[in-house]
């Protein structure tokens, strides 16, 4: 990700390490990035790390705009094991 960042580097070398597939579950659509680009730098380094992001916020409650609730389940929904 960047320095600015390091428990999301943390995060993304502890997935890298790991032979499982993993979820990584926010609890608040707010802690994901709102800029467009760093959203979907995180979203893509999750998913090369071999995870899929999740929100515990159900997509049918969404607490912004376009929630990135109801594309997280979009998300989740797409790529079953």
């Amino acid at each position: 990700m960047n320095a600015d960042r390091p428990g999301m580097n943390a995060l993304l070398e502890f997935m890298a390490g790991s032979d499982e597939p993993l979820a990584v579950i926010v609890d608040d659509p707010s802690r994901i990035p709102r800029d467009i680009a760093v959203n979907l730098h995180l979203r893509s380094a999750i998913r090369n790390a071999g995870g899929v992001l999740m929100c515990a916020v159900p997509a049918t409650q969404p607490t912004m705009p376009h929630s990135a609730g109801s594309l997280a389940a979009k998300i989740s929904n797409t790529r079953q094991p």
